[in-house]
């Protein structure tokens, strides 16, 4: 037992660890036009298959008696581990994070990589912008997941939690014990899955009838693919995108642990409140279903097609009090402290094509 429980607190710290680095160096790495894509067909293939194969290997075993029906579930995930492994090392490394750590020779290289000489000087010029842009105002960075300033950082930290908090509120862990549109239509019908629900147990009950049951059941069946094909993914993709640069890494940290901790809280409250009060607890997550479906259409904006940097500046420019002549007087300081960095480290400026003044990039 003492094996178990620490094999499970580790696995449990890797399993911390990579859900809060693997969609921010997604988010950082892939063009925005298909980044909410790879975002979600990542979690879905890897969570969702993942979880496919361990119920079938699980069912698989669970006639099996004797140390092999035990030990090869567990062991079989060294598999994916291996792999991983061996295929991590041959990934870049984010551009925005070097930007950050101020690498911008290695930057330059890694953006030349992922999106060819054309763009890469451009793209780079834009990262250290909102970089900058971010930095203003701030004195620490655990003071500035609190901040408001041009890039609205606790702003965007609220959103990020509150998504992976409406996530579980939205009724995903009893069944288990993006963007946007799909977002909002995933909450309207949850909260009409539940309210049926709801209403075919009470009929159930009130009639003895176990057609009504039935009918229930496959209305669960239902909410739980609609869940998967409008929350699942983008719940998990949103916050890597909605976050500025500076609090990237802690803020998804913190919202994966307002996720963990509200789905152990709904885990924890489920059986006892189907017990006490029956069908009127899917009422209840009707009702946290409709709060979802109202909160996402009002206070989320669209992140589809926006580059992390035109986040930014969309904060800036609508909550941050920052005009389009700022933006543009930042746009030639940024362009001449790119050239002179790619100076210092004996880059040709003229080579990588930056621009005295290309504020362009801004008017999307």
């Amino acid at each position: 037992m003492g094996e178990l429980i620490a094999g499970r607190i580790i696995c449990g710290l890797g399993v911390g660890l990579m859900t809060s680095t693997v969609g921010i160096w997604q988010a950082e790495t892939v063009p925005a036009k298909t980044r909410g894509r790879w975002l979600t067909l990542q979690l879905l293939g890897g969570a969702g298959l993942g979880l496919f194969f361990a119920q079938w290997i699980n069912y698989g075993f669970h006639n099996t008696t004797g140390r092999v029906g035990f030990a090869f579930p567990i062991a079989f995930q060294v598999v994916f581990l291996a792999v991983s492994g061996f295929l991590i090392p041959l990934l870049p490394e984010s551009p925005r994070w070097l930007v950050k750590q101020g690498e911008f020779d290695k930057a330059l290289e890694v953006l030349t990589r992922l999106r060819g000489p054309e763009g890469a000087s451009d793209h780079l010029a834009k990262i250290v912008e909102a970089d900058t842009l971010e930095k203003q105002k701030t004195t620490n960075e655990f003071r500035s997941l609190f901040a408001g300033g041009p890039a609205q950082n606790f702003r965007r930290l609220c959103l990020a939690c509150g998504i992976m908090m409406m996530h579980q509120l939205n009724g995903i862990s009893p069944f288990q014990y993006a963007q946007r549109p799909f977002l909002v239509f995933g909450a309207a019908y949850q909260t009409a899955s539940f309210a049926i629900i709801a209403a075919l147990l009470a009929l159930a009950l009130a009639h003895d009838s176990k057609v009504y049951g039935i009918a229930a059941l496959v209305v669960m069946f239902l909410y739980y693919g609609i869940n998967a094909a409008t929350w699942l993914g983008p719940s998990w993709a949103y916050p890597a995108e909605i976050l500025p640069l500076q609090i990237r890494e802690k803020g998804l940290a913190l919202g994966n642990i307002c996720y963990w901790l509200f789905q152990f809280l709904i885990v924890e409250i489920t059986p006892t409140a189907l017990a006490n009060i029956g069908y009127r607890f899917y009422i209840i997550l009707a009702c946290f279903n409709l709060c979802s479906t109202l909160i996402v259409y009002f206070c989320y904006p669209e992140t589809k097609s926006w580059s992390l940097e035109e986040l930014d500046f969309l904060f800036a420019r609508k909550y941050g009090g920052i005009t389009e002549a700022e933006i543009r007087t930042l746009d030639k300081k940024i362009t001449q402290q790119v050239k002179t960095q790619m100076q210092e480290h004996g880059k040709d400026t003229t080579e990588i094509g930056l621009k005295e003044n290309d504020g362009e990039r801004h008017k999307e």
